[in-house]
């Protein structure tokens, strides 16, 4: 069963998750996650940002 709340983008970049959350964008696009300080920069390839967060243990 799938969380409803998975297709949230505002639960997913700031809410309390359970399960660790991963944002791939453009580069071009990159900027705008600095608006989400709990997103960590993962790596970038290609053309592409990887972001990520865990759960608050």
């Amino acid at each position: 069963m799938t969380d409803e709340r998975s297709y949230d983008k505002e639960w997913l970049l700031n809410g309390e998750i359970d399960k660790p959350v991963y944002v791939v964008t453009k580069i071009q696009k990159a900027d705008e996650m600095k608006a989400y300080p709990k997103l960590e920069r993962l790596s970038s390839k290609n053309g592409f940002v990887f972001f990520g967060r865990k759960p608050a243990k």
